[in-house]
C-alpha cells in the first residue's frame, strides 16, 4: 500500500512501490489519507451523485497516480479518512491485508538521502508491517537488483536475517548481508559469518554460508567511531533496497526504531524497509 500524496514525497512513494512490485506479481493500493470529514471515503474513482470541490482535487490526484502505474501491476485507488493520519494509514493497510506500507521521505537534506517527516516518524515507531521509505527524489523503476540486510552487534537479527534471505531468494537477486559495529559497542566478529550466527544463530548463519560460497551473496562487516564514517565505508547502487530491523525494546508485532538505527537510516541513500518485532513468527 502507498500512503499518497500529490507532492515530492508522495511521488517517491510510488515510485518505490513501482519498483518493488515489477517483476514481482504485486499489485499496488494508492492511498490518501485525510482527515477532514468532509471528504468521501472509499475507492475511487466512484459514482456517487455528488461530489465535493475537495472529492475532485482528490480523484484528479489518484487518477494521475494510477497513470504512472505500468501496465501489468494491478491498481487501486482510494481516500481513506480518520482522526490522524498515522492512524488512518496503519487501519487501512491492515484492512487490505497489505504486505507493506510505501511512504516517502518528507522536508529536505542533502543528496537523496531519507529526511523523517513527522508522520513518517510516528510510523517507524508504531507500524505493524514493514515499512518502507523512499529517498527524496527516488526514480529508479525498477525492479530491485540486490536486497542487503543491516544489522547490529546485538543477538535478536533471527527475523531479519530469515527474511532477507527469502526476498532475495522470491526476486533471485544477490543479498548482501552487512554487519554493523558503530562506536565499537561490542567486540566485533571479523569474519561476517560469524558475526550472522552471533546475532541470528547457526542455522541461519549457514544458510547464508552456503549463498556467499556459491557467490548468490556476499557478507562484511563495517566498523566506524560514527554513523557518518561507518556509512561512508558503504557502498550503494541504484537497484539496491536495505533491510532493518526493529529495536529489541519494541512490542511484539510492531515497528520500534531505535536511536542509533535512526541516524543509520539518515546516511543510507536507497530505499530502506524496516520491520516489526516479530514479523517471521507463524510465517
Amino acid at each position: 500500500m502507498v500512503a499518497y500524496i500529490a507532492t515530492g514525497g508522495g511521488i517517491d512513494a510510488l515510485r518505490l512501490a513501482i519498483a518493488l512490485a515489477t517483476g514481482q506479481n504485486l499489485g499496488i493500493d494508492i492511498v490518501i489519507a485525510h482527515t477532514n470529514r468532509e471528504v468521501t471515503p472509499g475507492e475511487y474513482p466512484h459514482d456517487r451523485g455528488f461530489e465535493t470541490i475537495l472529492d475532485s482535487q482528490l480523484a484528479s490526484w489518484l487518477n494521475d497516480a494510477r497513470a504512472e502505474v505500468p501496465s501489468g501491476i494491478d491498481v487501486t485507488t482510494r481516500v481513506a479518512v480518520g482522526d490522524s493520519i498515522p492512524n488512518i494509514l496503519i487501519d487501512t493497510a491492515v484492512e487490505l491485508g497489505s504486505e507493506m506500507l510505501v511512504v516517502g521521505s518528507q522536508g529536505g537534506g542533502f543528496f537523496k538521502r531519507l529526511t523523517m517527516g513527522s508522520v513518517v516518524n510516528t510510523l517507524l515507531h508504531s507500524c505493524p508491517i514493514p515499512l518502507a521509505i523512499a529517498p527524496r527524489g527516488y526514480s529508479y523503476p525498477g525492479p530491485v537488483d540486490r536486497v542487503t540486510v543491516m544489522f547490529g552487534t546485538r543477538p535478536g537479527a533471527t527475523d531479519l536475517i530469515a527474511l532477507g534471505l527469502i526476498r532475495a531468494a522470491q526476486r533471485n537477486v544477490p543479498l548482501r548481508f552487512v554487519s554493523l559495529n558503530i562506536h565499537e559497542e561490542q567486540p566485533a566478529a571479523s569474519d561476517p559469518l560469524e558475526a550472522i550466527e552471533r546475532v541470528a544463530g547457526h542455522d541461519l548463519a549457514n544458510q547464508a554460508r552456503a549463498l556467499v560460497d556459491s557467490d548468490a551473496a556476499s557478507a562484511e562487516v563495517i566498523s566506524g567511531n560514527s554513523i557518518e564514517s561507518a556509512a561512508a565505508n558503504l557502498e550503494w547502487y541504484p537497484g539496491d533496497v536495505a533491510y532493518m530491523g526493529s529495536s529489541r525494546i519494541a512490542a511484539e508485532g510492531r515497528l520500534f526504531l531505535g536511536s542509533t538505527a535512526a541516524q543509520i537510516l539518515r546516511y543510507i541513500p536507497v530505499p530502506t524497509i524496516v520491520i516489526p518485532n516479530g514479523y517471521m513468527a507463524g510465517r
